[in-house]
């Protein structure tokens, strides 16, 4: 029998316990950051709905959102929500017609890569999915679109807000047409 030093009985679940408590304090400090932002992201939606429909004169800009964001993803990089709302963030830049078409294309381009990994963290989340195919769809991969879009569809069929998504994508972009064979001299 190994003999076992006094201190190491109270060392060993010490260490477990700090450790546990480390985890748990930076899950806190991601979820601090995390909620200003969240909530401030969905005023800005409701904000936006009520702009479209002519009832507000515009959004107030979303300045503050976007560090709250990234601090959240480096404090808690395994975490998919905080990811799948930077890459909304990202994608609400894209849209802003005030920035280059440089900076928007950047933004788009952060919004997939930020979708693409929380839907790698948690695959069988559809509105991920979704999110991540109509970005793919503006993007002009049509392909990763309608395959994004049948999964998610598969993985949610009773969410309307997907379908209805995917409706309007079909309706907006027609599939390739087959057996067209370009003409010999080059025109169409």
């Amino acid at each position: 029998m190994i003999p076992m030093n006094r201190w190491a009985i109270v060392a060993i679940p010490l260490m477990f316990c700090l450790v546990m408590m480390d985890a748990v304090v930076r899950q806190f400090a991601a979820d601090r950051a995390f909620c200003p932002a969240k909530a401030r992201i969905e005023e800005y939606e409701m904000d936006y709905e009520l702009y479209l429909k002519g009832k507000k004169y515009r959004p107030e800009p979303l300045t503050s959102v976007g560090a709250l964001l990234k601090k959240a993803v480096k404090l808690e990089p395994q975490c998919p929500e905080y990811r799948n709302y930077l890459g909304r963030w990202c994608q609400s830049q894209a849209a802003d017609p005030h920035l280059s078409a440089a900076r928007r294309i950047r933004f788009a381009k952060q919004a997939i890569e930020h979708y693409e990994k929380a839907v790698n963290l948690e695959p069988l989340n559809a509105e991920y999915l979704a999110y991540l195919a109509y970005l793919q769809g503006v993007m002009c991969e049509h392909q990763k679109a309608v395959a994004n879009f049948e999964q998610a569809v598969k993985l949610n069929q009773s969410n309307k807000w997907i379908r209805n998504m995917y409706e309007a994508y079909r309706e907006t972009v027609p599939p390739p047409e087959k057996g067209l064979k370009p003409s010999a001299n080059g025109a169409s």
